[in-house]
């Protein structure tokens, strides 16, 4: 994420005239990714603190494929598009 907060900062301070200004709008897009990522993270814990067996083998089972296809499918657009952008 450090290289994604330099091409944002990057971005903020060239479509800004006033340097705090610019902050600023650095720090508001900051705090939403930073909501995002932390919403993720919950979810992604609750999931992994299941205890029924039915639906830890479901979990198991499909955390590959999410893996496989999904997160790739994230990580390569992400990599060809530059910062997210909610960034």
């Amino acid at each position: 994420m450090i290289w994604e907060d330099a091409l944002v900062l990057a971005r903020c301070l060239s479509d800004q005239r006033e340097p705090v200004a610019a902050l600023r709008a650095y720090e508001a897009r900051g705090r939403k990714r930073t909501a995002a990522v932390t919403r993720q993270s919950a979810l992604v814990g609750k999931v992994g603190q299941w205890e029924q067996p039915l639906l830890c083998s479901l979990r198991d089972g499909l955390t590959p494929l999410v893996f496989a296809t999904v997160l790739s499918k994230l990580f390569v657009a992400h990599l060809s598009n530059g910062p997210h952008p909610d960034a």
